[in-house]
């Protein structure tokens, strides 16, 4: 059972280049059919210094590009930071990035299908490296500068925890339902957006993971605005792997270039 877990997830992955590739191709051939797409960078950070130090730094990269039925969407992040120990000894206690990729099956109406995967790895959850590929449905309503979007996806998910952690590798079958509201006012200007899943095991929904990202946006200019964020990221068996804390919380200022 296993090994068939296994090859669901690399098909998964397949399926998803598969869904690249021509869209790859499409931009080759941009000036035979009309093609949108949009991008959007992230720079943000902290540091406090005194009687406790402490630095973090984040970067995120995301976009999309529609061509037909078909709509590509993507996200990758990265978080760092170090902190001062009681010791007094200047330590990593923060060190993750993710990417994640989603081909939206567009049919015009409201609901629609996807398939999605996902890798990350997180130092301080002791998650050397965990991905997962799926398939789902999703409903999205909107107008007025409001958009609201209910997706639910069957995953497959491995994770490789960090040597010494004292787990196993395991390969699970996982439920992922997710909320997005986008609300843009004052013009476009002012943009608010959160975005949350949880993800619990199919077998035993007490062992899930949930995330939670949310930001208010102000633009400055045409391309260039400041940017207000809150992550929150929780996972029940972080602490048999090792981890301080089941759950991290994030509050962090940056800037933000639209393209």
């Amino acid at each position: 059972m296993m090994r068939s877990a296994s090859d669901f997830l690399h098909l998964g992955f397949g399926l998803v280049c598969l869904g690249v590739g021509p869209l790859g191709l499409g931009a080759q051939q941009a000036g035979e059919e009309t093609r949108n797409w949009a991008a959007k960078g992230e720079v943000g950070g902290n540091a406090f210094f005194g009687n406790t130090s402490q630095s973090a730094l984040t970067a995120a990269l995301s976009g999309d590009m529609g061509r037909g039925f078909l709509r590509l969407n993507g996200r990758t992040g990265f978080a760092y930071a170090r902190a001062t120990n009681e010791a007094g000894e200047i330590v990593t206690n923060k060190r993750a990035w993710d990417m994640a990729v989603r081909l939206d099956f567009d049919s015009g109406s409201s609901a629609g299908a996807f398939i999605v995967s996902k890798v990350e790895s997180i130092f301080e959850k002791k998650i050397d490296l965990r991905y997962s590929a799926g398939a789902g449905v999703k409903y999205g309503i909107g107008g007025d500068g409001i958009q609201v979007e209910f997706n639910l996806a069957l995953l497959v998910e491995k994770t490789i925890p960090h040597e010494g952690a004292g787990v196993p590798e395991e390969v699970v079958a996982k439920w992922a339902a997710g909320f997005r509201l986008e609300r843009a006012t004052d013009g476009g200007r002012v943009r608010f957006e959160t975005v949350t899943s949880v993800e619990p095991e199919v077998r035993e929904p007490g062992v899930f993971t949930l995330t939670s990202r949310s930001s208010l946006a102000f633009q400055l200019s045409q391309r260039v605005g400041v940017q207000f964020s809150f992550v929150d990221s929780f996972d029940s068996e972080a602490r048999s792997r090792g981890a301080q804390s089941n759950n991290d919380g994030q509050i962090f200022f940056g800037v933000v270039g639209t393209f």
